[in-house]
């Protein structure tokens, strides 16, 4: 049930996240704990923890996703991922990435090195084999580009420009960008954390591995299919997603924060 998700991992978006971050804490380093809950059609299907560290100019987001209500009982899944990179002036840029997950009898483990924001190394077991009529990933696709992962983990100075973006994002197979642009701004309520969150309409744009024909990928390429709701992290100048929204060929996806929290050691 959850592969039908993969076009946005979004993932991208956001996706999963949480299991501890490996080093000591400083003196200068920030936590933030998030709790997601994922439906379908209004209907509970994943939940989702991120832990993002934050130590001077180095991130990390870690994580787990599992299915949840009647989701297991089509499709037993859980993944893990692992995410580092770096805050500069021009974005965040990740340095490594990891994912693993098992889906009943399936599995996959995904590990790509970065380079000045650059993908230069994938490797995924089991081999990938990509189907005859995808797009080829050429290497200049690859120059420029984050994980799905960091790529919900939005670098600022001024509110006014967390929308005003393109998102090129690379999961190992698939290359697409997230063409943002602002949306106004909404009120949320997460726990006991309030905050008035950046609205960004999202239009989904393939690049390579995915097949040229596909219906579903067409469909998502109309318009502007998703939004996202950031909210500020305190302390910080990042911004994260508290709530999204994906509208796909066979129902609309939402990803929503049911917790936040500053962790303090």
């Amino acid at each position: 049930m959850l592969k039908n998700f993969k076009p946005l991992f979004f993932a991208s978006l956001i996706a999963v996240a949480t299991a501890s971050v490996p080093g000591s804490a400083t003196a200068n380093q920030i936590k933030f704990s998030t709790e997601f809950s994922i439906s379908f059609a209004g209907i509970p299907v994943a939940r989702s923890k991120f832990q993002t560290v934050i130590d001077g100019t180095a991130l990390s987001v870690s994580g787990t996703l599992s299915t949840a209500g009647l989701a297991t009982i089509f499709d037993s899944t859980r993944a893990t991922s692992v995410s580092s990179g770096v805050i500069t002036q021009r974005g965040v840029q990740t340095q490594a990435f990891a994912f693993d997950y098992k889906s009943g009898k399936r599995s996959r483990s995904t590990k790509i090195r970065f380079s000045d924001g650059n993908a230069v190394e994938t490797a995924i077991t089991p081999e990938f084999k990509p189907h005859p009529n995808d797009v080829p990933v050429q290497s200049e696709h690859l120059v420029g580009v984050v994980d799905p992962f960091l790529a919900s983990v939005v670098f600022a100075k001024n509110p006014a420009d967390v929308c005003n973006r393109t998102l090129k994002v690379f999961d190992g197979v698939l290359r697409l960008n997230l063409v943002m642009r602002p949306a106004g701004t909404q009120p949320y309520v997460i726990g006991e954390t309030q905050g008035n969150g950046i609205k960004c309409s999202v239009r989904y744009e393939p690049v390579s591995g995915q097949r040229a024909n596909s219906k579903s990928v067409s469909y998502m390429a109309e318009g502007e299919r998703a939004t996202i709701l950031f909210g500020k992290l305190s302390g910080t100048d990042l911004y994260g997603p508290v709530r999204a929204t994906i509208k796909t060929k066979n129902g609309t996806v939402t990803i929503r924060a049911v917790k936040l929290e500053q962790l303090v050691d």
